[in-house]
Formats: C-alpha cells, structure tokens, sequence
C-alpha cells in the first residue's frame, strides 16, 4: 500500500496537519493515529474544531500517560513508553485488526527520534512497513521540516512512495 512521508514547518504544523487531514484522509477512511507529540484528546478536540468527523478514528496515545496516571478515553491505547517499539508496533497492528483500519497516520517521527536513537525509528518504520502491507493498510509518517537531512529521515523517505514537502510560506 501506498506510503507517504510529510515535512512539515514547525510554525503551521498543527494547520498543515489539519490541511493533510482535510484533504487526504477523507470522510470514509478508519484510521489509526498514533499521537506522540499531543494527548488524543488535543487530537480529537483539533478534529471537532475544525468540524472533521473524528468517531472512525483510533487512538495510539504515547503522551497522555506521561502528564496523567489515570486517565480513560474511548477508542483509544495509551503507551507508557514511547521508547518501547515493539510494544507501538503491537499496539498499531491490534488497532488495525479490531477497527478495520484501513490507514495509519504517525504524528510525528520527529519525536519519536527524541526518545528513540534513529537505528530502532528505521527498524520501527521497517517491521510496520511490512505488516501494512500484508494488510494493504496505508501509511502517513509526519515529520518535522528541520530534520529532513537527518540520515534517519534520509533512510524513512526511501521507504515510502512519497514525500510531501511543506506547502511554500506566504512572505509578510
């Protein structure tokens, strides 16, 4: 299935997420986003601010545990450690299985690199790469703009099909 890497500025990141959003998921697609740079609740209320249907979505939430020892929220995992990558890669492949996921958006590689040294974000994206294919399941890596010459990243755009640059700044 079809994979595509997006840089994306720092500065309109959350509107060139809502423009992806907008324009390239659809109204009819299940998707499974996994969130590791906001809670899924700051996703689902950006979702319903900007009137986008949000009930054929799942969660994978690696921060909201990380701020709050308890805390529940429907349609959603939450992983303790964002570093732990086969337990995000189990997560995502289960989230596919019981929501008939038929998309995967990662929100963003660029932290995950935070975390994570870039060798275990290449074999992340590598051992995804293969069971999305098996399920014929798309994939959205978002990264940020300012680490698009990192060899990891490099390494990620050669796995996809794809990469999207960020749309061209209006000057002031």
């Amino acid at each position: 299935m079809h994979k595509t890497l997006f840089l994306l500025h720092s500065e309109e990141y959350n509107a060139e997420v809502t423009d992806i959003i907008k324009t390239r998921v659809g109204r009819t697609r299940r998707v499974c986003y996994v969130t590791l740079n906001k809670t899924a609740l700051a996703v689902k209320q950006s979702l319903f601010h900007e009137k986008i249907e949000y009930s054929r979505y799942y969660f994978i939430d690696a921060v909201t545990p990380r701020l709050f020892s308890n805390f529940m929220l429907e349609n959603c995992t939450f992983i303790k450690d964002m570093s732990d990558m086969s337990k995000l890669v189990d997560a995502v492949i289960t989230a596919i299985k019981m929501h008939m996921a038929d998309l995967v958006v990662i929100d963003s590689i660029s932290t995950l690199l935070t975390y994570s040294s870039e060798k275990d974000v290449i074999a992340f994206i590598d051992c995804l790469n293969g069971y999305l294919d098996r399920m014929r399941v798309e994939l959205f890596v978002l990264a940020s703009y300012a680490d698009r010459d990192r060899p990891c990243m490099r390494q990620i755009a050669k796995m996809t099909d794809e990469t999207v640059l960020p749309k061209k700044r209006t000057p002031w």
